[in-house]
């Protein structure tokens, strides 16, 4: 008996302890989700993600295409891939462009898959259609072009249940609410005094919270104009917050401490007294961006610059904020997409997809729960948001709310037929023309798609094929009015005088004001022989080139280059006070032309390929410096003085250093204006850099000066096989120097 009984003891402890083992670990089927990057082949490489200071995703994804902000010369662009298309990214994969600054922001309609929404620094949003097959050119032309900020828009986000329903918000603090359909604002809100960081629609679309710099959490009721809760000062840190709702109306937030830690919070925003939970992560700068799953109540926390993902499940039971695990990885990320539950893989139990963006690729991660059935998990797939609007916009406007329309995951997504953008009476595409779409939608029905793929794709390459003859007969035509213009003889050269530009209001003016550009050149051969003049200029300086040795002289800064080069910058000083008074009497009121803003201009002087500063430069320093202007020599590797300690070395220089000392020149006078001005063969240095760098260039105008008559064509003519022996004895002379 006694056996009997402490048998039986043991096993009431046996039974105890698992009870309580049960009470203490908690149950959710949520607990061993984990985090797997996909194959490096199914990756996408060689993209160019963008370098833009702004803390938005950077990426968008949708059950069809993934969209990437990137780097673009010349305004702002990004590029869209089908989800198919993995691997290397040709550089020359056409991108979507018509921004004409950096774009911060992109949205996919969660109601059309073919459907984008763009925002940018050029105060304006836009929303284009992407076509299923691979365009042949840029997409350029957008369906609707949105101008209603005066600042930057940095936030755009589409309706979760409404059609056609866009919210856009800018640095001038204004939120706009968008109908699509017509391009024009249905409200514009203006509560938030200052930067707004991010927005977020709660589940049916009725309200939307926002995350401001004054450090207030808010809510709002679109319609009724106004601001329902606010809270200030959710996390106590002066860092960005960032704040989503719920699916059951609690808002989630990311934000800092005072002593700087990353912290999370749970509110509710009938009661923001105190948090539902309140939660410190750890140390670090990046801002936290929180991506929801509505379905499994599953927040992912990405932050730009670290290399993890954390993910938390959101309970009604405390300590209802319930952390889950880490994914972690070696490289940092720079943005995330997230995918829609509509695109994850049902048969793989992937439960979340996100895309993680590095330097130079993007790389899908999924989040998948363990199961050892093939079969299809009803606890994991609830019914999901589909791709069919709940309400129109009308229905909307006149307060009437729904939840989105559920679809089944059971038999995985299936892409529904593609839709364009439906318009009202008075949409803005009416100025367009509509023969094209019109006869799409008449006929399109009674022809196959592949077909009409087809047909759009030969009438695009046409439209390619012709741009392209265009643009070859014209410089046919301006290769042929330059022979039959200028011919060989010096008189008939100097018969015609012409502006190397474009027909531009600039061009008028000039040809109106400058005289010399309209009559022909006094001088007669010899003076006008272009040997002539070039001799002229390196042999004997000019009277007053002499008289001004005294009056100009030059201080250097070395610039070392990020190779380790050396490039010299000679900055112009030392004019006598009574010359400065001279100049005073010749502009009244003391309003130079230099000084047509607080700080003087800069110009940056670039010598030609013999690298000597000769009479003519050092006359246009002294009359920039009468004028007010700063000017300053740029000497390439190895001239003027320079040391080369580099072997990289170049007859007319690199444009990767003037880039550089140019760059350096702004960050040292960020509110000075840049100009430009080359002599002789110094021009194709300048032309080089202004070709290379486009509108990204800091100059803000540019003058390429030759010394002799005519000086395009000597300039585009091989050089004289005597001017190359000359140049090949003086530079090997610098080098063993």
């Amino acid at each position: 008996m006694c056996y009997l009984g402490y048998f039986i003891n043991i096993q009431y402890v046996s039974l105890f302890f698992t009870a309580m083992s049960r009470s203490i670990v908690r149950q959710s089927k949520f607990r061993h989700v984990f985090g797997q990057a996909v194959k490096a082949d199914q990756n996408y490489d060689d993209i160019r993600v963008s370098k833009v200071t702004w803390d938005s995703s950077f990426c968008a994804v949708n059950p069809k295409f993934l969209a990437v902000i990137v780097e673009s010369s010349g305004g702002g662009a990004f590029l869209v891939l089908p989800l198919s298309k993995v691997g290397r990214v040709d550089k020359n994969y056409p991108l979507v462009i018509g921004h004409s600054g950096p774009v911060l922001d992109i949205d996919w309609c969660p109601h059309n898959d073919n459907i984008l929404a763009s925002c940018s620094e050029d105060t304006t949003a836009m929303v284009w259609q992407i076509p299923d097959h691979t365009p042949s050119r840029p997409i350029s032309e957008p369906i609707v072009v949105l101008e209603g900020h005066s600042k930057r828009v940095g936030i755009i986000k589409w309706h979760p249940t409404a059609r056609n329903i866009l919210l856009t918000a800018g640095s001038d603090n204004l939120i706009i609410i968008w109908n699509v359909g017509t391009g024009e604002p249905l409200m514009t809100m203006d509560d938030h005094p200052d930067l707004i960081y991010n927005i977020s629609w709660n589940y049916n679309g009725s309200l939307f919270c926002t995350t401001c710099k004054d450090r207030r959490l808010r809510v709002c009721d679109p319609r009724k104009n106004e601001v329902v809760a606010e809270r200030l000062c959710p996390h106590e840190g002066i860092r960005p917050m960032r704040a989503i709702f719920t699916k059951e109306g609690n808002i989630f937030t990311t934000g800092f401490t005072k002593m700087s830690q990353r912290e999370l919070g749970l509110w509710d925003p009938t009661n923001f007294e105190e948090p539902i939970a309140l939660l410190e992560l750890d140390t670090s700068n990046g801002v936290l961006l929180p991506f929801y799953d509505p379905d499994t109540n599953i927040v992912y926390l990405s932050g730009k610059g670290d290399s993890s993902i954390r993910y938390f499940e959101i309970t009604e039971e405390p300590p209802y904020v319930h952390y889950i695990s880490t994914f972690s990885s070696k490289e940092p990320q720079r943005g995330m997409g997230f995918m829609p539950k509509r695109g994850v893989d049902v048969s793989k139990c992937e439960i979340a997809r996100l895309y993680k963006l590095h330097e130079r690729k993007c790389e899908p991660i999924m989040m998948t729960v363990p199961r050892k059935s093939d079969l299809f998990q009803d606890d994991l797939y609830p019914d999901t948001a589909g791709p069919e609007p709940a309400l129109e916009p009308e229905e909307w406007m006149h307060g009437r709310d729904a939840d989105p329309i559920l679809v089944s995951m059971r038999d995985g997504y299936v892409p529904p037929k593609t839709r364009e953008l439906k318009v009202a009476k008075k949409n803005v595409l009416d100025t367009r023309p509509a023969t094209r779409r019109s006869m799409s939608a008449v006929d399109g029905s009674s022809l196959p798609p592949q077909l009409l793929e087809k047909l759009v794709e030969e009438i695009q390459n046409l439209k390619a094929t012709v741009l392209s003859q265009e643009k070859r007969i014209c410089d046919l035509e301006n290769k042929l009015s330059k022979y039959t213009n200028v011919s060989g003889s010096t008189e008939e050269c100097q018969a015609e005088v012409r502006l190397i530009c474009k027909p531009t209001a600039l061009a008028s003016h000039l040809k109106k004001h400058c005289y010399t550009l309209a009559q022909p050149p006094l001088a007669r051969w010899p003076q006008a022989d272009p040997h002539f003049q070039i001799i002229t200029n390196l042999m004997w300086p000019t009277k007053e080139g002499a008289e001004l040795q005294g009056g100009v002289r030059f201080t250097r800064d070395n610039l070392l280059l990020k190779d380790g080069g050396i490039v010299a910058l000679d900055w112009a000083v030392s004019l006598t006070d009574q010359q400065a008074q001279a100049k005073r009497d010749h502009h009244p009121g003391g309003r130079f032309l230099g000084h047509h803003s607080s700080n003087p201009a800069i110009v940056v002087i670039i010598p030609n390929a013999i690298g000597r500063v000769t009479p003519h430069l050092l006359m246009l320093c002294y009359k920039a410096l009468q004028q007010g202007f700063y000017p300053v020599v740029f000497h390439r590797r190895g001239h003027g003085g320079c040391p080369l300690t580099t072997p990289r070395y170049q007859e007319f220089g690199n444009t990767s250093d003037l880039a550089q000392a140019v760059a350096y020149l702004k960050s040292h006078h960020p509110s000075s204006t840049l100009l430009a001005v080359s002599e002789g063969s110094g021009s194709g240095l300048l032309l080089s850099y202004l070709g290379e760098c486009g509108s990204s260039s800091y100059l803000t105008a540019a003058a390429c000066i030759s010394p002799v008559f005519h000086g395009q064509l000597w300039f585009e003519y091989e050089l004289p096989w005597l001017y190359q022996w000359i140049a090949l004895i003086y530079r090997k002379f610098q080098i063993n120097r």
